[in-house]
């Protein structure tokens, strides 16, 4: 059971835009980042007996499945995105980043709980170019389901990363 539970791979959605440069850049650090793993596992030769008993005879690799979506997030997706908020402070900052017109400076929390669903639902319904023309949402958004952690930046993204680092040295 725990080797079948070890090698579940998470899952990291990007709400992209190919239009914007640094919706493009996290992408590509995503992506990057998952390659360079999985060449790693393919490539350690020697592996302790405690890493082919967690990870199999394959070894390390990256644990995360990357979900690219070109749209605005469901409602459900959203409630999950503002639960974040008070999990960590790096979130608010990159919620701020990616909904500008939803929250005040000091609480976004209260400004999303506010806002009407259906009012949401419209949002959902639009496409990404009118979201972003009118500043409704500005991609990129990365978040990490498993971790319950967002980024909207390069930094951000970094740190989230590190945490499929640790899972793979199966710390």
């Amino acid at each position: 059971m725990l080797k079948s539970l070890q090698n579940l791979q998470g899952t990291i959605t990007i709400f992209h835009s190919p239009k914007i440069a640094s919706s493009v850049k996290l992408l590509g650090i995503l992506q990057q980042h998952s390659t360079n793993k999985s060449r790693i596992s393919e490539s350690s030769k020697s592996q302790s007996k405690l890493t082919q008993m967690l990870f199999g005879s394959k070894g390390l690799r990256y644990n995360y499945q990357i979900d690219v979506a070109e749209r605005f997030p469901t409602l459900d997706q959203l409630k999950f995105i503002k639960d974040t908020l008070s999990m960590n402070p790096q979130c608010k900052k990159a919620f701020k980043a990616a909904f500008p017109s939803i929250g005040s400076a000091n609480d976004h929390v209260i400004d999303l709980q506010s806002t009407d669903s259906t009012e949401l639902k419209e949002l959902e319904s639009k496409s990404m170019d009118e979201l972003v023309e009118k500043h409704l949402f500005q991609p990129p958004l990365v978040v990490d389901w498993d971790h319950q952690l967002i980024a909207s930046e390069e930094s951000e993204l970094l740190k989230i990363l590190k945490n499929y680092d640790k899972n793979e040295e199966g710390l």
